[in-house]
């Protein structure tokens, strides 16, 4: 059977569990906070997580702060982010996540070839570092793709395939988070399920308008996502992870129930779709 998880904060993780539990969620992604993790994380909580996980059978991933920058060439400004990283590594290994994912952070100055490949060589040595940490404490390491800002001197890095190709071929290990929402943005969505299939670990899904990052339930009447073209997509690339709802609880609901739909193997046979292999 297809397994859905959704978002929630640290704070509201015990008591989530139960609810998340009665509405047929085995897993959570937990969104890591820039607070010294040590002082949250307590061996005290980890137990008490730990056994509600069990208790409620859901498994957890964690979601790093979106304020590391693992591409900053600055040893100055680079260190605290990987700090932070590390530290949500130990305290997802704490609760037995499964794995802690990743934004690769921002480039600086113009977008050009030259300056894209500065900053995804700064970025290599920090993964293959995380990687080779978690593989120590049993937690797996994601990275997700994201989407083009519209300023010149700004820009994120993993907005493009290429950045994947370059960070997954030369990181073994290296997990990828495909984000439904975020590649809605770009051109070719689905290739990035295609492409990056042997790396696949999770999946992000939320629709939008295909304009802005709007985390609106799947199936939404404003979206633009291809939902019956994704889910056979996933199929064929074998994805056997959970779909992680990520907004607001319409979208876990409305969203999950739109999916289960779409996953019927009816419905699924006549749209040419592969829902079996998603089992």
């Amino acid at each position: 059977m297809t397994a859905f998880g959704h978002n929630c904060s640290p704070e509201e993780l015990v008591r989530t569990l139960p609810r998340a539990a009665a509405l047929g969620y085995t897993h959570l992604e937990v969104r890591v906070q820039e607070t010294p993790l040590e002082a949250f994380w307590t061996p005290e909580y980890c137990r008490e997580v730990s056994a509600a996980c069990s208790r409620y059978q859901v498994s957890l991933s964690f979601h790093a702060s979106q304020r590391i920058n693992l591409s900053d060439p600055s040893p100055r400004f680079a260190a605290p982010s990987h700090q932070l990283a590390g530290a949500s590594l130990e305290a997802a290994a704490g609760v037995g996540a499964r794995w802690v994912n990743f934004h690769l952070g921002m480039g600086y100055d113009r977008d050009t070839p030259t300056h894209r490949r500065q900053a995804l060589e700064c970025a290599l040595p920090a993964l293959t570092t995380l990687v080779e940490m978690g593989g120590r404490l049993g937690v797996a390491v994601t990275i997700e793709n994201l989407f083009r800002l519209p300023r010149a001197d700004l820009y994120y890095l993993g907005e493009r395939r290429e950045d994947f190709s370059y960070l997954l071929g030369n990181c073994p290990g290296l997990g990828f988070c495909y984000d439904s929402g975020h590649a809605n943005l770009e051109p070719s969505p689905l290739a990035w399920v295609e492409e990056f299939a042997p790396f696949l670990v999770s999946a992000h899904l939320h629709d939008n308008d295909g304009h802005s990052d709007r985390h609106l339930p799947p199936g939404d009447g404003n979206g633009s996502v291809d939902w019956p073209g994704l889910l056979a997509a996933l199929g064929r690339a074998n994805y056997r992870g959970p779909f992680i709802l990520e907004g607001v609880e319409r979208t876990w609901i409305e969203g999950k129930t739109y999916l289960v739909g779409l996953l019927d193997p009816v419905r699924c046979a006549a749209a040419g779709s592969v829902s079996g292999r998603l089992e």
